[in-house]
């Protein structure tokens, strides 16, 4: 059995490999567990978890150690370099450990600012992306902070991109940061412009490769290039043996070229070295899942648990309040996200966004963008609502005005069937009409009851909770118990009960009704 250590704070001891892995790897312990014999890094242990060749005792010792750490470092495991956070979010992520709460601290805040993550430039926000889509997570609200959104570190990322293609870190050219860069944003490629970026890396590196199937670059050919090469391209999708990457010897001929007694070498014909070992090792695994057909090497969304450990501090499977059988956590995929959302919403709203889109609940036009300030019609908070709560669309149609054959109505019928929708009298719903602040305070009241929240207010409480509010006059009798009940728990912040409510504020009520019902 391996012993488990990890590898934090000692990037001035690796001299021979490339600026980019220095910056994104370490490989002298700084913890280590006295119960067995050999050694995982933090690299390793992603690749033997990746693999299934890891035991329960393992993953217990790596997070018992590494809780320990944190804790005697107050939480702060590196003043500048943001790559140590997401490092060990990876690895706490793949053995299925939640790093919102590693010896009582948040991993994932300091990801959230913005500014830090940018301290190492290009590396730091490939790897903060990389890190927060392993499953994910959700970024933390850090209102004090130049806050960090996948929008913002998508853009960061793309303006990086040099006109060959490459993407470079200080300057010129590098494989190396060009790989990991495809590694980030592969998840992103429905957005055209990512699409383009990602088209245009692919063709740099298949025109940088050498005849030997290696790369060069200011440090000499390495074993731990082509590893990433490998890894960008199994996370795209796209074979190692692809014919771009064949040249007198294919990408895993030349990792091959490397292997020596004890591992791998950095340079051909030298000795076993660490960081080029465990660069060989995820690279072997990446490939073998894209043979095998399973999620690429940093998405962990095939784990036993695949909903995003961390958020709220729990899975989503626990302590989930009394609620009818219907409702259930949506399903994960990496989704929608557009440097548009941020034009007209507040930080809180985007995240969000992004939050919601990740899950499929919401999506942006076929412009490409998520257009925030827009009002959201009838027929799209309906459907919003149903995808929040995972609810089946098998219900029987009741409004004449809606199509049966629009995109909207089986969701407009199983919302209905739900009671969490009423029509505008008769048999009608008004699909396109818009929907006020009030009508969509009332719907997600009606939607916390399905997840077993207690919605009522006493006439009392309700006075008591609206008077705050210098336009409750404004509301609707009918929507005064849900506008009490919807401020009570946070879900609104200003009532504004007649105005029609945006694409933005509506996505940020359902986000916190998920969080408040432990749903996310």
């Amino acid at each position: 059995m391996k012993k488990i250590i990890s590898t934090l704070l000692i990037l001035s001891l690796l001299t021979t490999a490339s600026a980019a892995q220095l910056q994104a790897a370490s490989s002298t312990p700084t913890v280590s567990s006295t119960q067995a014999e050999e050694t995982y890094s933090d690299w390793s242990l992603i690749a033997a978890a990746r693999s299934d060749k890891l035991s329960p005792a393992d993953c217990s010792r790596y997070y018992d150690d590494i809780a320990a750490l944190v804790k005697s470092k107050s939480g702060v495991l590196h003043k500048t370099r943001s790559t140590e956070y997401s490092r060990v979010i990876l690895a706490l992520a793949a053995i299925e450990r939640d790093p919102t709460n590693v010896g009582g601290y948040n991993l994932l805040e300091p990801l959230a600012d913005f500014d830090f993550v940018v301290k190492q430039g290009l590396n730091g926000a490939v790897w903060a992306l990389t890190a927060l889509d392993s499953r994910i997570f959700d970024i933390p609200l850090m209102e004090t902070k130049n806050q960090t959104t996948r929008a913002r570190l998508i853009d960061y990322i793309l303006s990086r991109q040099n006109d060959d293609g490459s993407f470079a870190g200080s300057s010129g050219s590098e494989v190396d940061y060009t790989a990991m860069t495809l590694q980030a944003l592969a998840n992103y490629t429905a957005r055209a412009d990512v699409a383009e970026a990602v088209e245009n890396a692919v063709g740099y590196l298949s025109k940088a490769q050498n005849k030997d199937g290696g790369f060069s670059s200011r440090w000499g050919e390495s074993s731990e290039t082509t590893s990433q090469v490998i890894i960008a391209l199994c996370t795209l999708g796209i074979s190692p043996d692809d014919a771009r990457f064949i040249k007198d010897r294919s990408l895993i001929d030349n990792l091959n070229s490397y292997k020596v007694s004890g591992g791998y070498a950095h340079n051909v014909g030298g000795k076993a070295d660490g960081l080029a070992t465990e660069q060989a090792e995820l690279a072997l695994c990446a490939a073998e899942r894209l043979e095998a057909g399973k999620t690429a090497l940093y998405d962990y969304s095939d784990l036993a648990d695949s909903t995003p450990l961390g958020l709220s501090g729990k899975s989503a499977d626990v302590n989930v309040p009394a609620k009818i059988g219907a409702v259930t956590f949506p399903d994960l995929y990496n989704g929608y996200t557009n440097s548009s959302i941020s034009e007209n919403a507040l930080a809180s709203d985007v995240l969000a966004i992004e939050a919601l889109a990740a899950r499929g609940i919401i999506n942006g036009f076929d412009d490409g963008c998520f257009h925030p300030a827009d009002n959201l019609t009838r027929a799209e908070f309906a459907a919003i609502i149903v995808r929040a709560l995972g609810l089946p669309k098998t219900a029987k149609l009741t409004f004449t005005d809606v199509d049966p054959d629009s995109w909207a109505a089986d969701y407009i019928a199983a919302a209905h069937s739900y009671k969490l929708i009423n029509g505008v009298g008769g048999s009608s719903y008004d699909p396109d009409g818009t929907i006020t602040r009030e009508e969509a305070a009332a719907i997600a009241a009606r939607a916390a009851k399905l997840c077993g929240l207690s919605t009522s207010r006493t006439s009392t409480q309700i006075t008591k909770i609206l008077s705050k509010h210098v336009d409750a006059s404004l509301a609707s009798d009918w929507a005064r118990e849900p506008l009490a009940f919807c401020c009570d728990i946070g879900l609104i912040d200003e009532l504004r009960p007649t105005e029609k409510i945006t694409r933005a504020e509506a996505a940020a009520i359902i986000y916190k009704l998920l969080g408040t019902a432990k749903l996310r």
